[in-house]
């Protein structure tokens, strides 16, 4: 039976979030590589990273999925495994982090976690963090994570939205950093009001 414990469900978000700076061509294939990988028999994705299951991807540089190899989801790995010990959970190692560094937002935080042969930028990039926001929006709207203040989270800067952004003269051109992200996200949190996370996550438009 497949556990529903709050690290299983941290874990599960932050891989398939990973996976999907790959480029994949559709979600059955993250959801393969999730089942497969972390659910593994009666294995618990909490269990997997905790018994470092993942070690005999130490060093293999081929590819596990596009354009991320076996070591850098080993590396991923590890560095879940020393977030877990540290910490009961990754919400709390993301909020500890933030308080300690002073980020502006909660992506930066977690690329302090995760940064370091993965692909996940670290805290100082000007990389936009889309896939660690689109992460973010759906652990607070499911109510994982209960305890985040929303105006450290941004925008994702999917297709649709910076072609609307440009449209409607938020942006003037597409750039994927972190300053196109807050520019889009500070539109809209004026133009919606208080509980625009809810809205977005709703409706994921801009106008």
């Amino acid at each position: 039976m497949k556990s529903k414990t709050k690290q299983n469900i941290e874990i599960v978000a932050i891989v398939t979030q990973w996976l999907r700076m790959g480029i994949p061509d559709n979600n059955q294939d993250i959801d393969k590589i999730i089942g497969t990988i972390l659910y593994n028999g009666e294995t618990t994705p909490f269990d997997y990273i905790m018994n470092r299951e993942y070690s005999v991807y130490e060093k293999d540089n081929s590819s596990m999925y596009k354009l991320l190899t076996w070591n850098s989801f080993f590396n991923l790995c590890e560095k879940l495994n020393i977030v877990y010990t540290q910490y009961s959970d990754f919400e709390k190692a993301m909020l500890t982090t933030n308080l300690m560094e002073g980020n502006a937002y909660y992506c930066q935080s977690i690329g302090s976690l995760l940064s370091g042969g993965t692909m996940i930028p670290n805290a100082k990039s000007k990389y936009s963090f889309s896939e660690i926001n689109t992460m973010l929006m759906w652990l607070v709207s499911s109510k994982i994570w209960n305890n985040l203040d929303t105006n450290k989270i941004l925008i994702p800067l999917t297709a649709d939205i910076v072609e609307s952004s440009i449209e409607i003269g938020i942006l003037q051109r597409f750039n994927n950093n972190l300053y196109s992200a807050k520019k889009i996200t500070e539109y809209y949190k004026t133009k919606v009001g208080k509980n625009w996370l809810t809205k977005f996550t709703e409706t994921p438009e801009i106008k």
